[in-house]
């Protein structure tokens, strides 16, 4: 979740559970869980937007800077000294094995790419009619198993679109936040069902 503003959230401790069961044979089944005490619903706006705009907007290396970032922490804050001339790397330890190669390999396109100050994505975003572009929910997801035994998977995080928003503004969002890697695929897949059920019941837009 974007870190930019004080974080508000909507609670929904009287809502409704949402769960699923799958029959996996005539005698077996599974069941997926979500408490509605366990949810958390954030607005997230167009200043969110303007915030990561100005904040990145100088530099097209986000996706290889994120990768460092996810795969090292310990790495990442010398690889972007590095990439701004502040000073030699001394490697230390790292969360996984050489994450350097592997961000090489898979952004390497991005190391060193800079642009120009995207006025043109602040005037679109200052354009946008919608005011809220999308909720990050977060919600606790249970699993009970075919022998019934109780997997506690966590705290999970969906990002709901709004329908209303332009297909303009949300590109630009792709550009400056990962919104692909929590989006519901609209796959058969318990996880994305799951998301798509949490989006309708928990994020509405009225």
């Amino acid at each position: 979740m974007i870190l930019s503003q004080k974080e508000s959230y909507a609670l929904f401790p009287w809502t409704n559970d949402i769960t699923l069961k799958i029959q996996v044979s005539k005698k077996y089944s599974e069941k997926y869980l979500i408490k509605g005490s366990s949810v958390k619903v954030k607005d997230t706006k167009l200043s969110d937007l303007v915030f990561l705009i100005n904040f990145y907007g100088e530099k097209d290396n986000k996706p290889y800077v994120n990768c460092i970032e996810r795969y090292g922490e310990d790495y990442y804050g010398l690889e972007w000294h590095r990439l701004y001339g502040y000073g030699d790397i001394h490697k230390k330890f790292l969360k996984i094995k050489n994450p350097k190669s592997f961000c090489d390999k898979k952004f390497g396109q991005y190391k060193n790419k800079l642009k120009t100050k995207p006025a043109n994505h602040l005037r679109t975003a200052i354009g946008e009619k919608e005011n809220i572009h999308f909720k990050e929910v977060e919600y606790r997801l249970v699993e009970f198993n075919i022998y019934k035994e109780k997997i506690d998977y966590g705290i999970k995080d969906v990002i709901c679109i709004n329908p209303k928003l332009s297909s303009q503004t949300l590109e630009i969002w792709k550009k400056y936040y990962d919104v692909d890697r929590f989006l519901p695929k609209g796959t058969p897949i318990v996880g994305d069902v799951l998301k798509a059920k949490v989006c309708k019941k928990y994020a509405s837009y009225k």
